[in-house]
């Protein structure tokens, strides 16, 4: 593909497409211009939002300009439309053309409620509010010598389970010190046939048995149905207590038009990024299909586009998670092979699996990130151990 005016430009500008932004610049030493479209001003460090309901996070939104900076890379302000890949352009939602040689799509996934009559269901930044009321409300209720059942829910399909235990564990914490953990039952009902079930069995061991210890119940390879007034039928017919029904959302594909789709509405895409039959248009991120979000070797794939020779970046797919208790902070890693997990994973208590050690590992934003949060606060995995 013969490189033209238009350069790399990056739709979206989430963990994926900076993370692929910062890539380009550091693969091919700043020859390509790279533009990034983003819907907003800032980056949303979306993890810091199980936190947040329990402790100010100052450092969960930075500027992007200070990333733009730092990477090299030119904001565009605007949201993805229309893709034209037989032109090269794409069309923003407010309809302004744009070229490019190589298109990265890095829109993200649609967060979805789905369960009727559920107290919160929690999408992120935008629900902080909303759950850290009705923690308050729980906690209340209990401090009064109620006992009050929250379930936690974890949506069969396509989700990113890691939040909702996240939740629970934080939550129960945060109750116990208020002297209210006595009067709520926390349970977890995930449609994992165990926890964490994408990172192999050792790390649901270990998360199973972190439940156990603070007091929380766990209801695996269950599938929830309906809620019916404060109770939850589950697919078995069984019911159980649900006073406060909390889900995380459910994900769904951004179905780009002019792009394929699958019947979820994911961009499909072949292990190096490339959309199939879709001439110079790679995916990355949480819009794919692919279990692994690899920004990097999307990245790898749009310097070659452009004619840019590069050492090759090894296509090691793995997945990591850091999980944020409140008391400590445990590393899990699974290395993963075709998209299918072929390991039981590795758990670390303690000490980083990699370095360095950000909540969502990336190779160029995480220490990007480090630079341009300045004097907020520290990003270290401690930080939402220190609950006020």
């Amino acid at each position: 593909m013969a490189a033209g005016h238009g350069g790399v430009l990056i739709a979206g500008a989430g963990f994926a497409g900076l993370e692929a932004a910062l890539a380009l610049r550091s693969l091919t030493h700043g020859r390509v211009h790279v533009r990034l479209l983003a819907p907003a001003n800032v980056f949303t460090y979306v993890p810091a939002s199980v936190i947040e309901p329990f402790q100010d996070a100052d450092w969960a939104q930075i500027p992007l300009t200070s990333l733009a900076r730092r990477g090299g890379f030119t904001l565009v302000k605007g949201m993805l439309g229309v893709v034209e890949p037989q032109e090269a352009a794409i069309i923003t939602t407010d309809g302004r053309r744009l070229g490019y040689d190589a298109l990265i799509v890095a829109v993200g996934a649609r967060r979805r409620t789905w369960l009727r009559g559920a107290d919160v269901t929690f999408r992120g930044t935008e629900d902080v509010r909303a759950y850290r009321r009705l923690v308050d409300d729980v906690g209340r209720l209990a401090g009064g010598g109620a006992v009050v059942h929250l379930a936690i829910v974890v949506p069969s399909g396509p989700a990113w389970s890691l939040p909702a235990y996240e939740l629970a564990l934080l939550t129960a914490r945060h109750l116990d010190v208020r002297g209210a953990g006595s009067g709520v039952r926390i349970t977890v009902v995930t449609a994992e046939e165990q926890p964490l079930s994408i990172f192999g069995s050792a790390a649901g061991a270990a998360m199973t048995h972190q439940l156990a210890t603070a007091g929380v119940r766990l209801r695996a390879g269950t599938v929830v149905r309906s809620r019916i007034g404060g109770e939850l039928v589950l697919a078995s017919g069984e019911r159980i207590d649900a006073d406060r029904v909390v889900t995380m959302a459910a994900l769904s594909g951004p179905e780009v038009p002019g792009l394929p789709a699958t019947p979820l509405g994911f961009l499909p895409v072949e292990t190096d990024g490339r959309v199939p039959h879709t001439e110079g248009v790679l995916g990355a991120g949480d819009a794919t299909d692919f279990p692994v979000k690899q920004g990097g070797v999307a990245c790898q794939q749009a310097a070659i586009m452009l004619g840019h020779p590069v050492d090759p970046i090894p296509f090691e797919p793995r997945l990591r998670g850091q999980v944020w208790s409140g008391a400590d902070t445990r590393f899990i890693r699974s290395d993963l092979a075709g998209g299918r997990d072929e390991s039981d994973g590795v758990v670390s208590e303690h000490e980083p699996l990699w370095w360095p050690p950000g909540k969502v590992a990336g190779r160029h934003l995480t220490p990007a990130l480090e630079g341009a949060r300045g004097d907020l606060v520290d990003l270290a995995p401690e930080g939402p151990g220190r609950t006020p």
